[in-house]
C-alpha cells in the first residue's frame, strides 16, 4: 500500500466519523444516489472494495518477528505506530501552563492480555490509557497504556512520565484522585511545576482531614497544603494544592473554594471528546482498535 493510498483511507475514515457512520453500512457511503458524494467522487480516493480490502489487512508489525517482540513488549503489535505518534504529539506542540493528568477509558472487545472489565462502565470492555493533554486547546500531549500493575504504572511514576518533557517550566498539572499525592506534589514542585488535584484520605493525610461530622455545609477548612470542602451533608472533598498561595472563598450560595473552583475548571475529560464522531469500525483485533484510537486522540 502506497502513502497516498494510506491518507486516503485515513480521511475516508475521518469523513466516516464525521456523518457518525460507525452503524451505516459501508455500501451506503459509496451509493451515488444517497450516499456521500466525498466517497465516490470522481478523484475516487479509494474504491469501496479496495477499502474493505485495508480494513481487512490492516497489519502494525512484521509476522516473523512478532514472537520476540512480544516477550518484552505487551503492545508490540502496534508500539512502533504508537510511539511514533507519541513522539510527534510531544515535539509538534507547546502546550499552555495548565496540563491535565487523566486515564481515558477506551472501550474495545477485542481480547488481549491488558484488556479489563469494569461493571460500572456504560461500555464495560475495553482498555485504559493514561495520558496528558493541554486544558485549553484538548491537545494530547503524551500518552501510554497501561499494561498492568508494575512500578511503571505506580500513580506518582505515571504523572512524571506524562509530564516530563514540559517540567521546569512553571506550569500547573491538574490531576484526579487517582494520581493526587503529597510525594508527587513534592517531586513536581522540585521541578517548578505545581500541583491541583483532589485526594484520597488514604494517600498520606490524616482521617481528620475528610471526617469533619460536624463540619458546616459549604464550609471550608484550609490547611498548610489542602483545602477541605463540606459539598454535601456527609460528604467532604479533598483539595490539594501548592499552586495558590491563598484561598479565596466564592460569594455564591455554594461558596466553593478558589483551589475546587480552579480544579472543576482546568477538566479535559478526553475520554468524551471523541464518542460522537467516532472513526472506530468493529474489529477483533486490538492493534486496529487500538490505531482507530490514536486517530481520534489525533483529531480531538
Amino acid at each position: 500500500m502506497y502513502v497516498d493510498e494510506l491518507e486516503a483511507f485515513i480521511a475516508l475514515l475521518y469523513v466516516r466519523g464525521l456523518y457518525v457512520g460507525m452503524n451505516t453500512p459501508l455500501e451506503s457511503f459509496w451509493n451515488e444516489k444517497c450516499g456521500v458524494i466525498f466517497f465516490f467522487s470522481p478523484e475516487k480516493l479509494c474504491p469501496r472494495n479496495r477499502f474493505r480490502e485495508i480494513m481487512r489487512y490492516l497489519r502494525f508489525d512484521a509476522r516473523e518477528t512478532r514472537r520476540m517482540h512480544l516477550e518484552t513488549d505487551k503492545f508490540a503489535l502496534v508500539s512502533e505506530v504508537w510511539d511514533a505518534f507519541v513522539q510527534n504529539c510531544v515535539s509538534a506542540y507547546k502546550p499552555g501552563v495548565n496540563i491535565t493528568v487523566e486515564v481515558q477509558w477506551f472501550p474495545s472487545k477485542a481480547k488481549c492480555t491488558f484488556a479489563q472489565y469494569i461493571p460500572y462502565k456504560q461500555d464495560k470492555w475495553g482498555m485504559k490509557l493514561l495520558l496528558a493533554a493541554d486544558i485549553d486547546s484538548k491537545y494530547v500531549l503524551n500518552v501510554f497504556p497501561y499494561l498492568g500493575k508494575g512500578e511503571s504504572q505506580l500513580p506518582e511514576n505515571v504523572v512524571m512520565r506524562l509530564v516530563e518533557p514540559y517540567l521546569g517550566e512553571g506550569r500547573n498539572v491538574n490531576t484526579d484522585e487517582i494520581f493526587t499525592s503529597l510525594p508527587l506534589a513534592n517531586k513536581l514542585i522540585d521541578k517548578n511545576t505545581s500541583l491541583v488535584g483532589v485526594m484520597k484520605v488514604s494517600r498520606g493525610l490524616p482521617l481528620s482531614v475528610s471526617n469533619q461530622a460536624q463540619a458546616e455545609l459549604f464550609s471550608t477548612t484550609a490547611r498548610q497544603s489542602n483545602t477541605v470542602y463540606r459539598r454535601k451533608p456527609r460528604e467532604n472533598v479533598c483539595i490539594l494544592s501548592n499552586k495558590l498561595p491563598t484561598v479565596a472563598i466564592g460569594g455564591d450560595t455554594n461558596r466553593k473554594p478558589e483551589t475546587l473552583t480552579h480544579y472543576n475548571n482546568t477538566k479535559v475529560g478526553v475520554d468524551k471528546m471523541a464518542r460522537q464522531f467516532t472513526v472506530k469500525a468493529d474489529s477483533q483485533r486490538w492493534p486496529v482498535a487500538v490505531f482507530y484510537n490514536l486517530l481520534e486522540l489525533a483529531a480531538g
